[in-house]
């Protein structure tokens, strides 16, 4: 059960998820690429903007629907990689994932990116921010501690 919004009702305990944002949409992605069913335990009916942000983004909700061959193509004690297919519209997604508790850069890992989607450029868009991207070879951004990076290529 994915714990987003207002949680522990019943349980004289009602809070807001422990969840930075950024702890959210990696959370997010990761259940979406993987096509996980999506149980929230929340209230949906005191879900902020942000909250409902998180379950209706309509790209990446595509890889819950079509997604599949999503896969782990790099690990190592600071970050993962996973990459995904889209069956209906032909098009992959890769997601960089912060799991450390600080934070690094893009360029660090983009050779195992590159060699995930097998090329050594590419243009995307940002799932959760719809900033379009020219991935080179000099492309560099920072990921913070526990967040995503997930970029549709296009």
């Amino acid at each position: 059960m994915l714990p987003i919004g207002m949680v522990g009702a019943g349980f004289n305990s009602e809070r807001h998820s422990n969840f930075t944002m950024d702890e959210a949409k990696t959370m997010m992605t990761l259940w979406c690429m993987f096509r996980s069913p999506l149980m929230i335990g929340a209230k949906l009916t005191e879900l902020s903007d942000e909250d409902l942000s998180l379950l209706t983004n309509k790209t990446l909700l595509t890889y819950m629907e079509d997604g599949y061959k999503a896969h782990q193509v790099a690990r190592d004690v600071d970050h993962a990689i996973w990459v995904t297919e889209n069956a209906a519209t032909g098009k992959k997604a890769v997601a960089v994932f912060n799991i450390s508790d600080k934070a690094f850069d893009f360029a660090d890992y983009k050779s195992d990116v590159f060699a995930a989607v097998s090329t050594d450029s590419f243009n995307g868009i940002d799932i959760w921010t719809k900033e379009e991207y020219k991935l080179t070879a000099d492309y560099s951004k920072a990921i913070n501690p526990h967040a995503v990076l997930a970029i549709e290529i296009i």
